[in-house]
């Protein structure tokens, strides 16, 4: 990160990074149930004052892909708004969350790190 002189400073100045989650619990529904399996989030279609990203949203029912009705809960969002922040020298850039690899009780990852405008990683990224 840069601050307004143009002189390198941390990373933290981009925002606090404790904003940003690094891993969550995923597919924490008991197993052999009727559940919603979510895609990570599409990467955002442009880095800063405001766009789109997309995943697929998919009811399992007994280990197999089925009708949206047999899943009783709201079914999950598949388009939410991103990067609504102002476009500035240096942001964060978060990436979608890595793919759950296990069908119940995980966990998932996604990398975050401090970008110019041009994306190019800052030296004091995580």
């Amino acid at each position: 990160c840069v601050d307004n002189l143009g002189n390198i400073a941390q990373a933290m100045n981009c925002g606090i990074k404790e904003d940003f989650i690094e891993w969550q619990d995923c597919n924490t529904h008991p197993c052999n149930s009727s559940y919603w399996h979510v895609s990570s989030w599409s990467r955002c279609n442009i880095p800063c004052g405001g766009g789109q990203r997309n995943r697929n949203v998919t009811c399992y029912s007994e280990g197999m892909a089925a009708s949206d009705y047999f899943c009783l809960d709201n079914k999950p969002l598949t388009q939410k708004s991103c990067n609504s922040h102002p476009c500035k020298a240096h942001t964060w850039l978060v990436s979608p969350w890595s793919i759950c690899t296990h069908g119940c009780q995980a966990h998932t990852e996604r990398i975050v790190e401090c970008v110019d405008e041009s994306g190019e990683k800052s030296v004091n990224s995580f």
